[in-house]
């Protein structure tokens, strides 16, 4: 990954084009998936889509040489890493039943489902930090120094 070398000339004649792809996916005119689409059925290559890998990879190299040189951005991904690994953890347990799969065969209740463990899932988060302020608070008020 850090031997190879991106071509910048494609990056630096296609950045308007990318520049407007992106923010055609963050404003919502275009969906990932419709791009990835396109490209996919075209027949030839596309400049713009060759410009956009040349553009991940420049991207890839760049974290992988700040994650490499920075031990404070390795335990900042780390504890995002953790956090998100965390969230799905609890997501799998409180939809344990079903072992943890959408199992409706109808689109609308495959949605309500989802939306019934997203409810719960926010419920029980809510509820454990709210739950964990208040003990914190209780330890501090009987004098106990504890970190922010």
């Amino acid at each position: 990954m850090l031997a190879d070398q991106w071509n910048e000339d494609l990056i630096r004649a296609m950045y308007p084009d990318l520049l407007r792809v992106g923010g055609s996916l963050k404003f919502g005119e275009a969906t990932t998936s419709l791009i990835v689409g396109k490209w996919s059925a075209a027949s030839r290559q596309n400049t713009l889509a060759a410009a956009l890998k040349e553009w991940g990879r420049m991207r890839r190299t760049i974290h992988a040489a700040r994650y490499l040189s920075d031990p404070i951005y390795r335990r900042k991904i780390s504890r995002q890493l953790n956090k998100g690994e965390s969230l799905h953890a609890l997501r799998r347990d409180l939809h344990y039943a079903q072992q943890g799969t959408i199992v409706r065969p109808h689109l609308q209740d495959q949605t309500e489902q989802a939306w019934c463990l997203t409810l719960l899932t926010n419920a029980v988060i809510t509820w454990t930090t709210e739950y964990y302020g208040k003990a914190i608070g209780t330890l501090r008020d009987q004098g106990r120094d504890l970190a922010p």
